[in-house]
């Protein structure tokens, strides 16, 4: 007689931290769908006055809160086939089944365009828009100071066509190898392109610091994108993207070489998720508020009295510009 081994684990370890997931990405879309002010700190050196525009930034809110709300889903359907199919195999080859699974695997597939269309967007602002803002005569020396390398852009119907693909192919049951987490996994790989793409596209450009950045006259800073974007938002970028790495390689050798329950590895995964998807939404986040950046003008100044009316001429002085 065959062990009863089990392949669906349906202990509140892996639906309770799936729910978890669902409220957290549910609430990081509500974030980025409302990160329509860049906040920046003053000191009582200087008068800082910024001057925003919301649909800067609209584009990359709406992409990454679609990013966060695919997560929420995938996760969502996939604890709530955790919680309801408890029967053993038998449940696992129902059509109510099929479905909720192919939800949650096709989301995986699906947040996979929405990711790539976020590089995008953030290599369209970031990396050419700069260089198409400056003028004939210093473009190639801007573009050799504020460019690592150049990245192409990729437009958003791409990123449609792939994930819309793929998410098809999932429907059809082109990716299911009889395993549930197996699915999954094969889903995330599909996510690799886009993963690349995002971290290239911060990488591709080179960063300044705040006030190495500014373009100084007399007692005025001008601080554009390259400075706002702040190194630890751009760090947990990086690692936020590459974090889910690890998840295809540890599932495999905590089942084969521990004697932890499937639903603690679920848990443990889910742990790892959540910290890089959590990290995703602060670093998207960050830059949505970036984006909505028109200029940023910081005034030096021994008092704040004397500093008010001379920042406000120098905007004045910019808008006229």
């Amino acid at each position: 007689m065959m062990p009863n081994i089990r392949f669906f684990d349906n202990t509140i370890l892996t639906w309770g931290t799936d729910y978890a997931i669902c409220i957290i990405m549910i609430y990081a879309a509500y974030l980025c769908l409302r990160a329509t002010t860049y906040a920046s700190s003053s000191s009582s050196s200087s008068f800082v006055r910024i001057l925003q525009d919301p649909s800067q930034s609209k584009s990359l809110r709406i992409k990454s809160a679609c990013l966060f709300l695919s997560y929420a889903i995938s996760v969502f359907a996939g604890g709530y086939a955790h919680y309801t199919f408890t029967g053993g195999v038998e449940q696992l080859n129902t059509l109510a089944f099929r479905i909720w699974w192919t939800i949650c695997v096709g989301s995986v597939t699906a947040a996979g365009g929405f990711m790539g269309a976020c590089g995008s967007e953030i290599c369209k602002r970031i990396h050419h828009n700069n260089n198409n803002n400056t003028t004939t005569s210093s473009s190639s020396s801007n573009e050799n100071t504020r460019t690592v390398f150049r990245l192409v852009h990729v437009h958003d119907v791409l990123w449609v066509i792939y994930g819309g693909y793929l998410t098809w192919v999932c429907i059809m049951g082109g990716i299911s190898y009889k395993r549930p987490a197996c699915d999954i996994f094969v889903a995330g790989t599909s996510q690799f392109v886009p993963t690349m793409y995002c971290i290239l596209s911060v990488l591709s450009v080179k960063w300044e610091e705040h006030i190495k950045n500014g373009e100084r006259n007399g007692t005025v800073v001008v601080v554009h994108h390259h400075g706002v974007i702040r190194r630890w938002f751009r760090y947990m970028f990086y690692i936020g993207f590459a974090l889910n790495a690890p998840l295809l390689p540890s599932y495999p050798c905590y089942i084969q070489y521990t004697s932890l329950s499937l639903g603690v590895v679920n848990a443990i995964l889910h742990s790892n998720l959540t910290l890089a998807w959590g990290m995703q939404a602060l670093s998207l986040r960050h830059f949505c508020q970036a984006f909505n950046l028109v200029e940023n003008v910081e005034v030096e100044s021994s008092s704040s009295s004397s500093s008010s009316p001379l920042c406000g001429s120098a905007i004045g002085k910019k808008k006229d510009e």
